[in-house]
């Protein structure tokens, strides 16, 4: 239960930011040196519904769109991915042209590359942690993820999950 559930944020995750990777604006394919991170807590189920429902919706004319040919890296635990979300991003690619890159890693040696990734300034795009108080700190998420309490979808994420990883 416990797998599925995060392999649901991680999806969730990856379809919210994928979204916003969408939008129109100046991006520039893979070279930015700052990585647009996010970390996950546990929301409720609304927000699981919601990013399975945004996932069905159609791509706005991926064809077009600016970011087609642009490369995202998702790193994740071995544990926590599922063939689900590798076709979730397969699906993601061909309606916007969006390579998703997913990055594997050990189990055991998730949080150890993942925070030397980070520390080094090579973090990969999208990456998952535990929820908790430390997030914060251990992953100094101030410098590597991405501020997302503005997002619509917020509302449905618990507060308590909020105040961990906010």
């Amino acid at each position: 239960m416990k797998k599925k559930l995060v392999s649901l944020l991680l999806c969730g995750a990856l379809v919210c930011s994928l979204t916003a990777c969408g939008g129109g604006g100046d991006m520039s394919p893979a070279a930015t040196t700052e990585p647009a991170a996010t970390e996950e807590a546990a929301p409720a189920e609304d927000a699981a519904d919601a990013a399975k429902e945004e996932a069905a919706a159609p791509a706005d004319d991926a064809a077009d769109s600016s970011a087609a040919g642009t490369t995202i890296t998702v790193m994740a635990s071995q544990d926590w991915v599922e063939d689900a979300e590798q076709e979730l991003g397969k699906k993601f690619e061909e309606e916007t042209g969006i390579h998703v890159d997913y990055q594997i890693v050990p189990a055991d040696q998730y949080q150890d590359l993942l925070l030397t990734r980070l520390n080094s300034g090579e973090g990969p795009d999208i990456w998952g942690a535990q929820s908790g108080f430390a997030l914060k700190t251990t992953y100094n998420v101030e410098k590597n993820a991405v501020d997302l309490s503005g997002e619509p979808w917020m509302s449905a994420y618990s507060k308590f999950s909020a105040e961990q990883t906010g």
